[in-house]
C-alpha cells in the first residue's frame, strides 16, 4: 500500500524528488488540483517529459531546485502568470528565468525544502520536506513516487473539502528564524546549501 497515494491523488502542493525520464510515459498521470510544484533534483530529461500543462493544469508556481531542464525556454509553455522560485545562485539558467522576468530567487528555497543529505552506496539522497507529511526521507518518498507516477488513479472531481489544505510548512520556517542568529546554525546551513547545489548542478 502507497502511504502517499492520498497526497498524490488531493494534494495542491505536490512535490517531486529525483524524477527521470521513462521509458513509455504513463497514460493518465494528471495532478489536477496542483497549483505549487517543487521539483527536487530532477534529471533534465525527467524534467523535460514531465513539465506540460497537461499534467498540472492549474499550476501557478514552480519551487525549482533542480538543474538544467534541457531548455531554457520550457516557460514558454505555461502561461505567463506562473512563476518560477529558484534559488539565489549565480546559474545560468536562474539567471535567464529571472532576466526574462518568469522567475525569483529566494535565499530560503533550499533550507525550506531540504533538512539534510547523506550518502549510502554512493547514492546521494536528502530528506525533505513533504507538505502535509514533513520531513521524511527522500529515498523512501521516491520510491512511492515513481509507484503512484507509473499506475496513477487520479480523482479529478474533488471539492475543495476533499482536498489537502494547504501546507506553508511555517514550523519549519519558525525554526530557521529563531536560530538566525546562531553560527553555529549559519555554518551548517551554509554547509548545507553548497552541498546542495554542488549535487544538484553536477551534471549541468
Amino acid at each position: 500500500m502507497n502511504p502517499f497515494k492520498s497526497y498524490f491523488q488531493r494534494t495542491r502542493h505536490l512535490c517531486v524528488y529525483q524524477y527521470d525520464k521513462r521509458p513509455h510515459f504513463p497514460i493518465g498521470l494528471i495532478f489536477p488540483h496542483v497549483t505549487k510544484l517543487t521539483l527536487i533534483d530532477c534529471s533534465r530529461l525527467g524534467i523535460f517529459q514531465l513539465l506540460y500543462p497537461q499534467c498540472f493544469p492549474k499550476l501557478e508556481q514552480i519551487h525549482y531546485l533542480s538543474g538544467n531542464p534541457g531548455t531554457y525556454t520550457i516557460y514558454e509553455r505555461f502561461p505567463t502568470s506562473v512563476q518560477w522560485i529558484v534559488p539565489n545562485r549565480d546559474y545560468a539558467f536562474y539567471n535567464c528565468m529571472v532576466e526574462a522576468g518568469f522567475g525569483t530567487k529566494s535565499n530560503t528555497i533550499i533550507t525550506e525544502n531540504i533538512y539534510s543529505k547523506t550518502i549510502k552506496n554512493n547514492i546521494t539522497s536528502f530528506d525533505i520536506h513533504i507538505p502535509g507529511y514533513g520531513r521524511r526521507e527522500g529515498i523512501l518518498y521516491k520510491e512511492h513516487m515513481n509507484n503512484y507516477f507509473n499506475h496513477p488513479e487520479v480523482l479529478c472531481n474533488l471539492s475543495e473539502q476533499e482536498l489537502l489544505p494547504v501546507d506553508n510548512n511555517i514550523h519549519r520556517l519558525h525554526y530557521l528564524k529563531a536560530h538566525e542568529s546562531s553560527s553555529l546554525h549559519h555554518y551548517e546551513r551554509q554547509c548545507l546549501e553548497q552541498d546542495v547545489m554542488s549535487h544538484i548542478l553536477k551534471d549541468s
